[in-house]
């Protein structure tokens, strides 16, 4: 992230540059996930700040409506679109990285999807009675 200050869809490691092709940064989450799970797992500081660099970087690429995705990291050129799942992941593992009191993880009632939606464990406790939830 700090060497480009987002992450284009492919970069080699070996040769620290950007995959011909996949130049662009269409805003996904894993990043922000990963760091959201590892932050959860050490408790390190380190992944507070990385969600720092990520969040300044993001405010970047704000617009009047939103956010606007980079079709090539390099020189920052825009492309008027902002996929969902900046909204419904991105967001929301930033939002939870940063959230000192994370009721959805630290007690392991919730668990998430691969699209980063809160399912609880224990459907009695969300409904108050023993019937199933119909």
């Amino acid at each position: 992230w700090r060497h480009l200050g987002f992450h284009p869809e492919g970069f080699n490691l070996a040769s620290m540059q950007v995959q011909p092709g996949q130049l662009g940064y269409p805003l996904r989450p894993e990043h922000v996930e990963s760091l959201f799970w590892a932050h959860r797992t050490t408790h390190g500081g380190e992944w507070l700040r990385a969600g720092r660099d990520v969040l300044r970087s993001l405010q970047t690429l704000r617009v009047p409506c939103g956010v606007v995705c980079l079709s090539d990291v390099a020189n920052r050129t825009r492309e008027d679109n902002m996929e969902s799942f900046f909204l419904s992941e991105t967001t929301k593992y930033l939002y939870l990285l940063f959230d000192p009191d994370d009721e959805v993880y630290e007690h392991g009632r919730y668990v998430f999807t691969t699209e980063a939606h809160i399912l609880p464990l224990d459907l009695y406790n969300l409904t108050g009675d023993q019937g199933a939830v119909e």
